[in-house]
């Protein structure tokens, strides 16, 4: 077992992850092995897996290797290599020591109802960390001090609400679904609140692909709730279980790059503290192939890359972390993710920043320039 920690302390911040929305199935396992050798811990997924994501493959391939290091004591030849095993204390190692960070995000079309919601974040949390030890932690917000400390199930680090609602054409499951036939987001999200209270299946709880009046009304909401203190240590759901108390939104996922900034969704969750995380930052929402992507073959970003000899994604990224976003690139070739390694911490490094802060104050606002909105 792990010395004693708070559950919602459990992770540091990290703000560069690998995604694999779109990796498929033929060389998923080998893609992933490839991200944890050039030193990633932080995986985002989603849990549609006939769709754009492979969560079990993810699960599985991590299980493979932690689960298989842990159980061998890194002694076995055949657990990926020495990236992956650092710690004598192999058993309390493979998870927590290592700083294993993975996210998922339940679909729309399963908002519901709260037995739904749950269910499906215990289901996937075992899929995705099943295979971690337990971890002691300390109480919760709403207990009391003096309450015992025990073990739990490794938690995953986030779990998100991937859309608010259906729309036709986003997934063909979403077809047909009208608003009535799911939970309004605020419902769905007092779900999310006993996913991470009640269950204990993440430590944060967010929400993707919301509107800014969405995610205003989610503050709303759960501010107004705050203030009336309409939760206690003796207020039961409808499950006779402890009421969870109102939690914010720990992150909010959305697409920003360039030219698409997000600035006022970034805006908000910067004065609300809610955790910021791109996706498609490179330019990749704009549907067009890799040799005419507007945002990597803009004058401003090939200036920049030629002054301070990085690739053009380097450049962007650097940009986004620049800016206070968390950022999920991706990819599948593998001189492109030891170049996405390059952003992330290396030992003997101060802070979170790593290598990925190089890019001058006068060169990020070129970069914002770019913006389209």
């Amino acid at each position: 077992m792990n010395s004693s920690i708070s559950f919602h302390d459990l992770f540091g911040p990290v703000n560069v992850g690998f995604g694999t929305a779109g990796l498929g199935t033929t060389h998923n396992s080998f893609i992933i092995e490839e991200a944890l050798k050039n030193g990633f811990r932080k995986f985002d997924t989603a849990e549609e897996s006939d769709y754009w994501y492979h969560q079990d493959i993810l699960g599985s391939t991590l299980e493979s290797i932690f689960g298989e290091a842990a159980e061998n004591g890194c002694d076995d030849a055949n657990t990926a290599d020495e990236h992956v095993c650092s710690s004598s204390d192999s058993l309390s190692w493979s998870c927590l020591e290592e700083g294993l960070h993975i996210s998922t995000k339940i679909p729309p079309w399963e908002l519901t109802s709260v037995k739904n919601i749950r269910t499906r974040a215990i289901k996937s949390r075992e899929t995705l960390v099943g295979f971690c030890p337990d971890v002691i932690t300390a109480p919760l917000d709403n207990q009391s001090e003096s309450a015992f400390i025990e073990p739990v199930p490794f938690p995953m680090d986030i779990y998100y609400i991937h859309a608010p609602r259906c729309w036709d054409g986003w997934h063909t499951r979403c077809n047909g679904i009208g608003p009535n036939d799911l939970l309004p987001l605020r419902e769905a999200w007092k779900a999310m609140e006993e996913v991470l209270y009640l269950d204990r299946s993440a430590t944060r709880i967010g929400l993707s692909n919301v509107h800014e009046h969405e995610l205003l009304d989610i503050i709303k909401f759960v501010q107004r709730r705050q203030n009336q203190r309409r939760w206690n240590s003796d207020a039961r759901n409808d499950n006779g279980e402890i009421e969870a108390p109102p939690r914010m939104p720990d992150v909010l996922q959305s697409y920003a790059d360039p030219l698409r900034p997000a600035t006022r969704l970034r805006n908000i969750c910067e004065k609300h503290n809610i955790e910021f995380v791109a996706y498609s930052t490179l330019g990749t929402q704009h549907g067009t192939s890799p040799n005419n992507n507007p945002v990597l073959t803009h004058p401003t970003i090939l200036q920049l890359s030629h002054k301070y000899q990085k690739s053009t994604a380097e450049v962007v990224l650097s940009w986004a972390l620049s800016k206070g976003m968390s950022i999920i690139p991706r990819s599948t070739k593998q001189h492109h993710i030891r170049e996405l390694g390059n952003l992330l911490p290396k030992k003997g490094t101060v802070g979170k920043e790593g290598n990925s802060m190089f890019l001058e104050g006068s060169d990020l606002a070129l970069i914002d320039a770019m913006a389209l909105d």
